[in-house]
């Protein structure tokens, strides 16, 4: 199997699964779903761990054809912190990732933040350098707010309609998770 599509042309096969199902479950269009496996998309990164998961194979297998389909993913796991607590310092249990995700060992998740649909996970970076989307800590708890770096000074704009000069910042998002996406165990 030359390329990623005929390897996922395979494994739907195996599965049996359709394009349209697998489209239609994860969010995808059924037509991004054909263009991989035509192969006029050679190399779907930016999908392709849902896509792995979701037929429960090797990403690593999926992506380069190398080792077997079967093999067990290797996972990423790291700490959750529940924004619902009165203690962002504890720990409330963790999660698990497929390695489609690059995790080291000072990322940590947040869930239960109020300004975030319910189940997701945000992955943050403890990096508190350079422009891009930033969680903050609010008057009432952990909110979303972007820093833009200009060449005389920075500035914060919040969601949450807030004056941020110098925020507290909680650590630079990575990823934002939806539940299916990741395994949490509570603590």
């Amino acid at each position: 199997m030359e390329h990623v599509g005929e390897r996922l042309r395979e494994v739907m096969l195996m599965r049996g699964v359709n394009a349209s199902k697998m489209a239609k479950e994860l969010s995808l269009s059924k037509g991004h779903i054909s263009n991989i496996i035509t192969g006029r998309i050679q190399t779907p990164k930016k999908h392709l761990p849902s896509i792995a998961t979701y037929l429960k194979v090797s990403y690593a297998w999926l992506l380069t054809g190398k080792g077997g389909p079967e093999e067990e993913a290797e996972q990423a796991v790291f700490p959750v912190y529940d924004a619902a607590l009165p203690e962002l310092q504890c720990i409330a249990g963790h999660c698990t990732l497929p390695t489609g995700i690059c995790i080291t060992d000072e990322h940590f998740g947040m869930v239960s933040i109020p300004s975030f649909p319910p189940g997701v996970l945000v992955l943050i970076a403890p990096k508190k350098q350079g422009d891009g989307f930033y969680l903050v800590q609010g008057k009432r708890g952990p909110v979303l707010a972007q820093r833009i770096d200009r060449v005389t000074h920075l500035e914060w704009l919040s969601l949450e309609n807030m004056t941020l000069s110098q925020p507290s910042v909680l650590g630079k998002i990575e990823a934002i998770l939806a539940q299916e996406m990741y395994e949490y165990e509570k603590a």
